[in-house]
């Protein structure tokens, strides 16, 4: 099921969020994502979430600031079982354009986007890993 945030939910997010990114960017040492977490706290509950949930437990999540997808979360144990491709099709329901940034390292995640129809519009170096992103694009048909 999907639903919408909580502020209940946001300890589970920001779990799920930190687990995520360590595990997705191996590339990245760990501290990055440490020293991001406050940030993160402050600015998650201000993005438009997609809460999956599953036999009581958040399985996963999805945050849109306007059109831009800023993350997608599921957890470990449930991947590759749907709720990510069930989230963004959630999502492409609710908005005509979609872009997300991805690290090109990331090779899961972009080719999980790219079946789900997100192209490149472009490519950028982040100056705080040293690591180049994609910034791809989605437009409803």
């Amino acid at each position: 099921m999907i639903r919408s945030f909580r502020p209940d939910d946001l300890p589970s997010l920001m779990d799920l969020w930190l687990s995520g990114n360590l595990e997705a960017h191996a590339f990245i040492p760990p501290d990055h994502w440490h020293r991001h977490t406050a940030l993160v706290a402050r600015l998650l509950p201000q993005a438009e979430l997609s809460i999956y949930e599953t036999g009581g437990h958040i399985a996963g999540f999805a945050g849109m600031t306007g059109h831009h997808l800023s993350g997608l979360f599921v957890r470990s144990t449930c991947r590759s079982t749907g709720i990510g491709r069930a989230l963004l099709t959630h999502l492409k329901a609710r908005h005509p354009l979609i872009t997300l940034q991805v690290y090109q390292n990331n090779q899961r995640a972009l080719a999980f986007y790219q079946r789900e129809g997100f192209s490149p519009l472009d490519q950028d170096t982040e100056p705080e890993t040293g690591q180049v992103y994609l910034t791809l694009v989605w437009r409803k048909p």
